[in-house]
């Protein structure tokens, strides 16, 4: 179940409030809330802001692979707003 996934790494800790999983909080929250499910109404513009911001976040730690990956999503979701 994605809510346990991303309960793990909320729970995960890190060196910042949030710890270094905001960006993969992120990508969690936008996978449900591009098609909905799980009791969320599917919501693609809030969905690819937040893969946008993951990007961001990811970048700033080094983690490019991550930062392709979410761009791309982010920009799949605004296609889908098209």
């Amino acid at each position: 179940m994605k809510i346990l996934k991303i309960l793990k790494i909320l729970m995960s800790g890190g060196d910042s409030l949030w710890g270094n999983g905001l960006y993969q909080l992120q990508n969690e929250l936008a996978q449900l809330l591009l098609e909905g499910g799980e009791g969320l109404e599917a919501d693609p513009e809030y969905s690819a802001d937040l893969w946008t911001e993951a990007a961001e976040g990811a970048m700033s730690e080094g983690k490019m692979k991550l930062w392709t990956k979410y761009s791309s999503m982010a920009e799949e979701a605004y296609g889908y707003l098209e």
